[in-house]
């Protein structure tokens, strides 16, 4: 059995950020349009911004997805102090987008998907809500936001059992959140794990301050008339066998147009991918988490450090009835989906 202690298990992901085999430009894709079938009026918009950064807009509402775009170098996740990066933040979000938030979904609380959220906060509505575990809601205390924060830690289902639907407060947008996990970062073992009990009274400027939390997954809906026109599951986080899915009977009221899953797993990386992919029968499929998001944009695209990004998203590609895709993240590519 290895052992190691917290400080030698970073010093070895330290020496791994680096690492990643360079990702094939001709493997990656910068927008277009996809048909799905859907009773909808209008397309549906999806951009990616990179790690597991989406936004979502179906007409004049549009869904954030684990806002994170500073990639800060792993010296200083490791190391030193993290801070959002404006510059970058700005670029990949537009006010248009912003003003029109009805909700945004955090799958777990690093910093990877939560730490940019606050800088976005002044530029969405009072009534966008905000979701995620209780240790999310415990570290947004410290940023004051006017928007509403929902902990789901109370509210979730599981592959057998439905969760609660949350909608927005026009209800043109809903959700249900899952029990999800988070893969080990090395030896088995992950990295900033457990949850906040209490409100922060600032904002962490640590990478181990952020602190992991619940993992959730998501079913998210957009309505017309009552009804989902569309459905999204994400999936930013890689769990085992059907943790984080949903129960099949819900694919009897609607089908899954699209899935974002994440890629960012060690092992065997195809098969819980596959798991949800086979699950879901969705028509369009993402891959999210695949890069090393330690790089500046200018450097290189590498994978996730560890991971067989391209042999799992080729695997991926032969699976029926699924279009999957890998996405350039930061290229403000849009995919519209829809008839």
């Amino acid at each position: 059995m290895i052992k190691a202690g917290p400080a030698i298990l970073v010093w070895l992901v330290f020496l791994l950020a680096g690492c990643g085999s360079y990702i094939p430009q001709e493997l990656l894709h910068e927008g277009g349009k996809l048909p799905t079938a859907t009773s909808a009026t209008q397309l549906l918009h999806i951009q990616f911004n990179g790690v597991t950064s989406f936004v979502i807009r179906y007409g004049n509402s549009v869904i954030l997805t684990d806002p994170f775009v500073s990639n800060p170098p792993f010296r200083k996740v490791a190391f030193g102090k993290i801070y959002p990066d404006i510059e970058a933040i700005t670029k990949a979000f537009n006010q248009q987008d912003l003003a029109q938030v009805k909700l945004v979904t955090i799958s777990h609380a690093h910093y990877d998907h939560l730490m940019d959220l606050p800088p976005l906060l002044p530029s969405m509505p009072k009534d966008a809500l905000l979701t995620g575990s209780s240790t999310m809601a415990h570290i947004m205390a410290a940023a004051k936001p006017v928007q509403p924060v929902l902990p789901l830690n109370n509210l979730v289902g599981t592959d057998s059992t439905m969760g609660q639907w949350i909608y927005s407060t026009d209800s043109s947008v809903r959700m249900m959140p899952f029990v999800s996990d988070h893969p080990p970062h090395i030896f088995g073992i992950k990295l900033y794990p457990g949850p906040y009990t209490e409100d922060l009274e600032k904002i962490p400027v640590k990478g181990r301050n952020w602190k992991q939390g619940l993992s959730l997954s998501f079913v998210i809906d957009f309505m017309e008339e009552g009804k989902p026109v569309y459905r999204i599951f994400s999936q930013s986080s890689s769990a085992h066998g059907n943790v984080g899915l949903f129960p099949k009977e819900m694919l009897s009221e609607k089908g899954v147009d699209v899935v974002l899953i994440s890629q960012a797993v060690k092992g065997k990386e195809t098969d819980y991918a596959e798991t949800v992919i086979k699950h879901c029968k969705a028509p369009v499929v993402f891959c999210t988490h695949y890069e090393n998001f330690f790089r500046k944009p200018s450097e290189p695209l590498k994978s996730v450090p560890k991971a067989k990004v391209v042999a799992n998203y080729q695997y991926l590609q032969t699976i029926k009835d699924s279009n999957t895709i890998m996405i350039l993240p930061k290229a403000g590519g849009v995919y519209s989906i829809g008839e």
